[in-house]
């Protein structure tokens, strides 16, 4: 955010560490998730079509996207708190030395 006091750029440590929490929960519910039953149910409805084929593919793809979704959001939340530390570290206004 942007102060319209100091015209510079504000980051709240606490703020950037709960947002670096959420993704770190989100991801792990999405590494939590399972589509082969899914896929397993849609490929027996299918049975003999070429259909059937693909879905039996497609939980490996699927499962594949998640895990890579999951781990972008590991590392952003890594991230924000990372930066949410080297704020914390560096903002010190005058007189407020020993506030951190």
């Amino acid at each position: 955010m942007s102060s319209p006091i100091f015209g510079v750029l504000v980051v709240v440590p606490e703020e950037l560490r709960k947002f670096g929490a959420a993704l770190g929960a989100e991801a792990e519910k999405i590494s939590a998730l399972t589509v082969a039953p899914q896929f397993g149910a849609a490929a027996g409805a299918l049975a003999g079509a070429d259909a059937a084929l693909v879905l039996a593919q497609a939980p490996e793809l699927v499962q594949a996207a998640f895990g890579a979704v999951a781990r972008r959001l590991d590392g952003l939340a890594d991230i924000a708190g990372g930066n949410a530390d080297g704020y914390a570290a560096a903002d010190v206004w005058p007189g407020d030395e020993g506030a951190n």
